[in-house]
């Protein structure tokens, strides 16, 4: 049996009159949770996505409540875009969650939070802006609007 994988081969830093964006999705359940990074590449009316990296986890053995997962999943989400974030120059980036919480927790001072989420939010803030996060509620919406 033969198996393959395409792979998009293409080099974002050499051509920037192409619009490029890295989308990070992250999520947990109760038992993991896990981040997936996709490059987004439109020129004119054309648009192609590509798978760029992913990482999962399970979750602790110590019981957390999901809002804490679900910043852990952004936290994963944040290192990952650090990680490829130089190959990816040009790109915008756009970080979504679908925890209200968490978003609030990112975009307001850390001090405010008890040690975990303070130090979480803190790596979070350093490695993306806050104005890049975005409620994956906000991506429905858009998506009815859209023809």
């Amino acid at each position: 049996m033969k198996f393959q994988i395409p792979r998009w081969c293409f080099c974002p830093d050499v051509d920037t009159s192409h619009k490029w964006e890295l989308n990070c999705f992250n999520d947990s359940p109760q038992s993991a949770h896990g981040s997936v990074v996709y490059l987004k590449f439109s020129q004119f009316e054309k648009t192609k996505t590509a798978f760029v990296i992913s990482e999962s986890r399970v979750a602790p053995l110590k019981k957390l409540s999901l809002p804490r997962l679900k910043l852990m999943a952004a936290l994963l989400g944040a290192r990952l875009i650090a990680s490829i974030r130089d190959y990816f120059a040009n790109a915008e980036v756009y970080m979504w969650t679908d925890s209200k919480i968490v978003l609030h927790w990112i975009k307001n001072n850390t001090s405010r939070w008890k040690t975990l989420v303070q130090n979480h939010v803190a790596e979070i803030q350093e490695k993306t802006s806050p104005a890049v996060w975005i409620h994956s509620l906000v991506a429905r919406i858009l998506l009815k609007k859209s023809p």
